[in-house]
């Protein structure tokens, strides 16, 4: 987690954009998920250089600096690894919901420091546009400890219609099954 928060802490000083998404978003939510993944998300390209990550990178941290597909929802990766911990994954993406998700992101401490953490209805959307299975676990992991839970399914279901139509589907099966049980 201390190589998550000093990246966080780092994009916030360069005034990136920037959430924490996935397994610390999660665990912010009160679910526990086995897996390491501690990334973060920014919609800022500048993200993706070099140039902004030397400065970082110069504690002995490498960035790898992968770019996206045209099928890919993301625009490209950043991993920072750092020896003896666990990589950290910078995920740049440019929707315009992915802008919003960011944006509305809530500061939490993490290892000490303030850092941007995407809300319930952020990572369900991120999680739909994933759209594997541990993804679908994770969304019902959301949808079972919001207390709010009527209240983020009608969320979700006006903000899906951002996300690309094999996500609605699946938001469509999800919502079916969440609201007959």
């Amino acid at each position: 987690m201390k190589l998550l928060a000093e990246v966080s802490t780092f994009a916030h000083q360069g005034e990136m954009n920037h959430a924490v998404i996935v397994a610390a978003a999660l665990a912010v939510l009160g679910a526990a998920r086995s897996t390491q993944d501690l990334d973060l998300l920014t919609t800022e390209r500048r993200g993706l250089g070099r140039e902004f990550w030397a400065g970082f990178t110069a504690r002995d941290c490498l960035a790898d600096v992968p770019l996206g597909n045209a099928h890919d929802p993301i625009t490209g990766v950043v991993r920072l690894d750092l020896q003896g911990e666990r990589p950290r994954d910078v995920i740049v993406g440019e929707a315009g919901w992915q802008c919003r998700v960011v944006a509305e992101a809530v500061p939490h401490e993490i290892a000490g420091h303030p850092v941007p953490v995407v809300d319930a209805l952020g990572l369900v959307l991120l999680k739909l546009c994933a759209g594997g299975p541990e993804d679908m676990w994770d969304i019902e992991q959301v949808l079972a400890l919001v207390p709010s839970r009527p209240a983020l399914l009608s969320a979700v279901d006006e903000r899906v219609g951002e996300l690309p139509a094999r996500c609605r589907r699946l938001w469509r099966r999800v919502a079916a099954r969440r609201r007959r049980g």
